[in-house]
Order: structure tokens, then sequence, then C-alpha cells
């Protein structure tokens, strides 16, 4: 009796040091995006989500509808897409984004890519910028900053925000004969008037708004220095509407409905079974 005794004391202990080694052990985090509301890795939105909850006056919601399931919309809403690339967007997805806009629905589509069928509508093609090097090693070697400005405009004065360039992974062309168009910000070193980060295009009732930086709309961008103030500027082009974010077309879902499972999930009977 008194061996087992101290046999249980010793493993307690054991336990209690691989305990205390592993609190004490750096953090690891992962820098793959997922634009997850349950992820608070610093490419989910689990932070970015909480902030805009707690801080856009009218409601903001997190679903998994798509573009097509959200035309039934009675109100008018803001509509926020967040993902990493579009460029398989269907023609029912560039229907439903036009359907929705036109009804008075204000789109911010924050995507580094919005497929050709997309871009050629807008008139306005992105493409690759920004280093190659993780974020975590050029921030280690002390590298700096890129620079995006906001241009002024009727609600908003000139402002600068500093981000790594790894987050300002693409940049947008906008054509000269383009349908009307407000560009609202760009790098500071661009050299041709015509390029921007982000562009709000008036259409119908409401409007579209591209953004080609997704990496800003997550965790770590959210909470990078003052650059929240960025996304909540961008959010203004929502119009105070109520806020919906769809995570239908984000890596996790997409990956989901690859899977054998994904029917048995998606039927009830089958889900409460399994």
């Amino acid at each position: 009796m008194k061996f087992s005794r101290v046999y249980i004391f010793c493993i307690l202990i054991f336990l209690l040091l691989v305990f205390l080694s592993e609190y004490r052990m750096p953090k690891h985090f992962r820098w793959e995006p997922t634009f997850s509301h349950n992820d608070k890795q610093p490419f989910g939105c689990y932070v970015l989500d909480s902030v805009l909850s707690a801080s856009l006056p009218q409601g903001y919601t997190v679903n998994r509808q798509t573009l097509y399931q959200m035309r039934d919309l009675k109100q008018p809403h803001g509509i926020l897409l967040i993902a990493d690339d579009m460029t398989e967007m269907t023609k029912t997805d560039v229907k439903s984004v036009l359907t929705l806009a036109e009804k008075g629905h204000r789109l911010l589509l924050v995507t580094g890519s919005c497929g050709r069928l997309m871009e050629d509508t807008l008139r306005c093609h992105s493409y690759q910028r920004g280093s190659s090097m993780p974020l975590v090693q050029y921030a280690k070697k002390g590298f700096g900053r890129d620079t995006i400005e906001w241009f002024a405009d009727h609600r908003y004065k000139r402002r600068e925000y500093r981000f790594y360039p790894q987050l300002l992974n693409h940049e947008m062309v906008v054509q000269t004969d383009s349908i009307a168009c407000r560009i609202l910000s760009s790098v500071v070193d661009t050299v041709k008037s015509n390029l921007a980060t982000a562009v709000t295009f008036p259409m119908g009732k409401g409007s579209i708004t591209w953004v080609c930086t997704p990496l800003i709309f997550t965790n770590f961008g959210i909470l990078d220095a003052n650059n929240h103030e960025y996304i909540f500027r961008l959010l203004t082009e929502t119009g105070g509407l109520p806020v919906i974010r769809t995570e239908a077309y984000g890596p996790a879902v997409q990956a989901a409905e690859q899977t054998p499972l994904r029917f048995i999930i998606s039927q009830r009977p089958l889900r409460w079974a399994l």
C-alpha cells in the first residue's frame, strides 16, 4: 500500500513538471490563412469577428451562406467576404454579386483575386506583389514596412498606414475605361495613378468594394499597431448597414465540401446518426 502511494505521488509530480515545462515553452503560431471565425491563430478571424461584433452599432454576424443564398435578404445589408483567393468565382457567384448590389446591398469583397469574369466586369485586375520572405523571418531581421495611403474624401482626411509587405500581397490595376469607381487607397511607392489596394464601384442602389489585401482582415491585421483604423475606414463602405460576413468561401469550408462525408453532414437525419 505504501509503495502504491509513493508511485502515485511520483506520477503526479511528473505530470506537474510536464505541465510546467509546457506552460513555460514559447508559443508556436501557425501562419496559414484560414479566415475562420473560430481560429485564434494570427491569420484566423476570431479576434477580428469579436472586435467587429462589439463595434458595429447596426450588428455583425457570421454565417456560411453563399452569395446566391443571400440574394433573398429582404433588407439591405453590408456583406463581407474574406478569402485568400476567389479565382474560381463562378458565373452564379458573379451574377449574385451584381444582383445584390443592384438591390441596395453593399458588398465588401476582401480577396486577392476575384476571378477573370468578375474582374472583366469591373474592368479592374489584380496581380501579386510583396515579399516572398516569411513574415516572422522578415520581422526578426528588422526590415521595414510598406505604406498604404488612404486618399482624402468627404469622410476622412488623408492618412498613411504601415504594413508588412507580406500583408500587401496583391495590388489592383484599374482600367482607364472602368465603370465609375472611387479609389480608396494604394501603396505609397506606386508610380502609376491607376494602381490601388481598395476600390469602390457604385452599382444600382448599392456598391461593390474590392479590397485585394485579405491578410489585413485577420487577427494579426486588426491587432497590428493602429491599423485597425484602416479596417474600420474600409467598413464604412457598407454604409452603416448591418454587416454579414460569409465563411462559405473559406479554405476550411471548401475542404469540407470535397470530402465524402459532405452529403452525410448536410442531411440532418444522417448527421444525427453519425
